[in-house]
Parts: C-alpha cells; sequence; structure tokens
C-alpha cells in the first residue's frame, strides 16, 4: 500500500506493521511502543497541539 486514500487508509497501514493497535473493549487505538508513545508525547507538548477528547 502506497496510496492513502483517506485517513482508514493510514490508520490500517500503521495498525498493519504494529505502529498503532486496537483495543477492542474502548473502541480506540492506542501506540503500543512505549519509546515511540513517549516521543509522540513530546512532539505534541513541543508543537502546543490540542488533543481532542
Amino acid at each position: 500500500m502506497t496510496d492513502f486514500r483517506n485517513k482508514d487508509g493510514v490508520f490500517t497501514c500503521l495498525i498493519h506493521f504494529g505502529h498503532l493497535a486496537i483495543d477492542k473493549g474502548e473502541k480506540m487505538c492506542y501506540i503500543p511502543n512505549q519509546e515511540v508513545r513517549d516521543e509522540w508525547i513530546q512532539f505534541i507538548k513541543s508543537n502546543h497541539i490540542g488533543l481532542a477528547s
């Protein structure tokens, strides 16, 4: 998959390669790798990006 037509394609690819995981009980996705998750949080904080609740 090299062409993403919408956000679902991006999420599908990230899940397929293990960069995201799904919690079916909570109906949410999450970053399973602690190191990657920490980097993502730092990026969000340093760029003043708000998170939707």
